[in-house]
């Protein structure tokens, strides 16, 4: 079964929406940070948002992310996560969702490219690759052009559906 098909049979709950509509933004609970995609061939997209009280898609006692963009057809997921300046805490939160993610629902579906994408109140982080919850979630992404950070408003260039 594909990763979208047991989501959308079993975990109704945490669906956001599941359409092709031709642009998909996303905010955070205050809408002062945003993330944008654009999906020019309309495909079919998945957005989780596991920030509702009754998803239970991952582990409640764990800090998680904010909303997941899911692609079957190019096997394309993107971990999003808002935040306002504790970097150390957002790059737990995706490193979190993505092992969460690869330990329990992509088991069987080891093909997906993923991504990270932190949107953030501002910019203020010299030394961030220093940082050990940095290397961890660049080591769960693969390869470091999988992570991008940008501050208030985050247009996607790297990822075209």
């Amino acid at each position: 079964m594909k990763f979208s098909e047991n989501l959308k049979s079993k975990h109704q709950d945490c669906i956001e929406f599941w359409d092709n509509r031709t642009k998909i933004v996303l905010r955070d609970k205050e809408k002062k940070r945003t993330y944008e995609i654009t999906n020019s061939s309309k495909k079919e997209i998945g957005v989780l948002d596991l920030e509702k009280m009754d998803c239970f898609l991952i582990d409640k006692n764990a800090k998680n992310c904010d909303k997941v963009i899911v692609e079957d057809e190019r096997e394309i997921i993107i971990f999003i996560e808002f935040k306002g300046q504790d970097f150390r805490q957002a790059y737990k939160q995706l490193e979190n969702t993505i092992k969460h993610f690869k330990q329990n629902h992509l088991k069987e579906d080891k093909n997906y490219e993923i991504y990270a994408r932190l949107v953030v109140s501002k910019i203020n982080f010299p030394h961030f690759k220093n940082e050990p919850n940095y290397r961890n979630l660049i080591k769960q992404l693969g390869k470091t052009e999988n992570f991008v950070c940008e501050a208030q408003k985050l247009i996607e260039k790297k990822i075209k559906f």
